[in-house]
């Protein structure tokens, strides 16, 4: 289905993202851009739709009535969610595996060898780099403004460390809450935080 929408077509639906739209209809946009963008996510031309993806699932939990994205700037947050009459900041985040670069991971289809040792050795690095990837973000000029949304996508744990890795994500979300209006962590298709 990647060839579903010609390039000029993707660009036009990101583009549509940048504008105030309710959260049902910013979803389904998201949802065509996924299918049309497909094995090209990490491709740096769409970091905005990465950055819609969760902030559409943050929208959707939050029971927000409309979201957008924000035009890239260096001292505005990623996007913003409406819930209620009330517009919310919210600062987009993704904690990837240590050494895993975008743009640079297998084609789709492609043969991955990924041993169990590794399952654990991602499991065990999360909660050092889940605390470092937040304090990056806790420097941002609109950070005690803005909800800080992580989306968590180390790599294939396989179900190994979950309990340790839940409790790291509530110790970073402890910690770190008070420099933000709130930190919401994206893990395994669930929201961890207030």
């Amino acid at each position: 289905m990647e060839d579903s929408f010609s390039q000029n077509e993707i660009n036009n639906r990101l583009d549509s993202l940048f504008n105030w739209l309710p959260t049902p209809e910013f979803r389904t946009i998201e949802a065509e851009l996924d299918h049309a963008i497909g094995c090209r996510y990490r491709e740096r031309r769409y970091k905005a739709w990465r950055e819609a993806w969760v902030l559409g699932r943050l929208a959707k939990e939050m029971q927000a009535d409309a979201a957008r994205l924000l035009p890239p700037k260096d001292f505005s947050p990623d996007g913003e969610i409406c819930v209620g009459g009330t517009v919310i900041e919210v600062e987009v985040t993704e904690l990837i595996e240590e050494g895993r670069k975008p743009g640079a991971e297998p084609r789709c289809g492609s043969p991955q060898d990924d041993p169990v040792e590794n399952w654990r050795a991602r499991a065990e690095s999360i909660p050092c780099q889940l605390d470092e990837a937040i304090s990056c973000k806790a420097e941002k000029p609109y950070a005690g403004r803005a909800i800080l949304a992580v989306y968590l996508n180390p790599g294939g744990t396989y179900g190994i460390g979950q309990k340790e890795i839940e409790g790291a994500i509530g110790d970073c979300i402890v910690k770190w809450s008070p420099g933000f209006r709130t930190v919401r962590v994206f893990w395994n298709e669930r929201w961890y935080g207030p």
